[in-house]
Order: C-alpha cells, then structure tokens, then sequence
C-alpha cells in the first residue's frame, strides 16, 4: 500500500510537471497504477490540456481575474484581496478560496514558478491560507494539500 502511494506521488509530481493541476494529476497517475490507462495516453491527455492553455492563456487569466465571491452583500473579486484580508473573511469563504487557489496555484502570481526563489517562499502565500484553514478546523485533505505545496 505504501510503495502505491509513493507511485503515485512521483507520477503525480511528473505530470504536475507537464500541467499544474494537481487533483487532475493525481487522479490520472492513480489510474496510470490502476490500468485504467497507459501513462502515454496520461502524458498526452496533459499536453494537449497545457497546449490548450497556453492557446487560451488571456481567456483563462481574465476568467480567472474575474472569479468572485460574496461576503456582506457585496461581491469581492478574488484577485483583488490581500492576504490579510482573506484571513478576516469568514470560515466559509476562506474554504472557497482555498479551493480555488489549490485548484489554480499560480493564479494572480501569488505563487511563484521561478527554481531560483526557495520553495518555501514560492509557495508561502498558499501556505499561509492553508495553515490558517487548518487552525479553523476546516474540512480539507490537508495531506494533498501539503503534497501540493511540495509539487510548487
């Protein structure tokens, strides 16, 4: 069981590697294991994801620039809230966000791509929110999340 799960933590690394995507990944190295399919047509269901990316980088970043969610009546674009004030919202709008930053790590460049930068810097925006959600005893796998954390 235990040599499974560290098989799929190192496919999972090499196709996060390919496309940032890491519940997407790890899902398709657990069936790469399970012979669900082959570890090519793995690879290549991710380059055809990050080609289409790439293809439609603007429309994904203003899609994501406008994603948005309501605290007081009021709607708050995601990219516009400091990290001191995602930490006020309320429990329920903190897990929101979390999801989306885990399922868009590097949306709004609050995580960083650059090897050169530690990875405890790279990723202490997304650390920050995940240690606080942790703190409030919300309902996250925290082990995927930590995984995450060392994928970025």
């Amino acid at each position: 069981m235990e040599d499974s799960g560290r098989q799929v933590s190192e496919l999972t690394r090499e196709f996060f590697a390919i496309f940032p995507d890491y519940a997407f990944c790890r899902t398709l190295a657990a069936n790469v294991l399970d012979g669900v399919t082959t570890r090519r047509q793995a690879v290549g269901h991710l380059s055809s994801k990050a080609w289409a990316q790439e293809k439609n980088q603007q429309a994904i970043k203003e899609k994501m620039d406008a994603r948005t969610v309501e605290w007081q009546g009021r709607r708050l674009r995601i990219k516009d809230l400091s990290l001191r004030q995602i930490l006020d919202l309320p429990d329920s709008i903190l897990h929101e966000i979390i999801r989306f930053y885990l399922k868009h790590p590097h949306a709004h460049r609050r995580t960083f791509r650059s090897r050169w930068i530690p990875n405890w810097i790279r990723s202490f925006f997304l650390r920050v929110l995940i240690g606080n959600a942790q703190t409030r005893d919300l309902q996250l796998n925290y082990g995927e999340c930590f995984e995450l954390l060392t994928l970025l």
